[in-house]
């Protein structure tokens, strides 16, 4: 291992959080994000990039058929939406997502599919978002739900996503985590940085890194496997994890 990456590293993750974004900084970051280009390269610096995409589809696949109604968590620009819509003919899908600059986006990107979408600007965090008990068959996030600030808000999100799938259906999270231990958080994003730096400059490399963890509050994976299961989910499993990036999944029970 090269030791003094590592430590550099550390020193990274120290900076960013004697930094933290408050939730208000990022609101307001989507809010002046160029949203029409948001996300571009990110098949440059996510590692795993396609696969991790295809895998978020195929397991949507074996979790419900057909797959009629949909929540995206945090839906952004609808990139994923759109994914979510061309692979499931019968989904009607629902964005969420906190930022009007984004969902702005959205609209336009999925205008040959606006008879199966609506949009809502609404945090996601939020207690009084609310759907019908029992109602939905899937619910997906990608790269949003790392913004909770504190486990108490991943706790009540959880059990509020148990609450509006039907018996038979599932949620799938692709996102951001963190090791269990700061050590492993750490090698964990020296692994990310080496990606970064095939194709970044050093300094920018370190921007990705420390803008990541300031923006971000991530939990490792045992936290979310047991938060989930704490909320009633009857299976919960990780499905894919590089680096700092995971798949996670929770299935109620039909």
């Amino acid at each position: 291992m090269n030791k003094a990456e590592y430590n550099q590293i550390r020193d990274y993750l120290y900076l960013a959080a004697q930094t933290k974004y408050s939730a208000q900084d990022i609101k307001a970051r989507f809010e002046t994000e160029q949203a029409a280009s948001y996300g571009e390269g990110m098949a440059r610096w996510i590692p795993d990039f396609e696969y991790a995409h295809q895998l978020l589809l195929s397991a949507l696949a074996t979790s419900a058929e057909p797959i009629a109604r949909g929540v995206e968590l945090g839906a952004g620009s609808g990139r994923v939406s759109k994914l979510l819509l061309d692979a499931f003919p019968s989904l009607n899908l629902t964005l969420v997502d906190i930022s009007p600059n984004m969902l702005g986006v959205a609209k336009e990107r999925l205008a040959a599919d606006t008879a199966r979408c609506e949009f809502q600007v609404h945090d996601i965090f939020a207690e009084d978002l609310e759907f019908p008990a029992n109602s939905l068959d899937c619910i997906v996030s990608v790269f949003a739900i790392c913004h909770a600030q504190s486990v108490e808000i991943y706790k009540q999100l959880y059990r509020r996503i148990y609450k509006w799938l039907r018996p038979g259906g599932s949620f799938f999270c692709y996102d951001h985590v963190r090791g269990d231990t700061f050590e492993w958080t750490a090698l964990n994003a020296m692994g990310w940085h080496q990606l970064l730096m095939a194709s970044q400059t050093a300094e920018q490399a370190k921007e990705g890194i420390v803008g990541t963890y300031q923006e971000d509050s991530p939990l490792s994976l045992r936290e979310h496997l047991a938060l989930l299961t704490e909320a009633g989910f009857s299976a919960a499993d990780v499905l894919y994890k590089r680096d700092i990036f995971a798949i996670y999944a929770g299935t109620k029970s039909g």
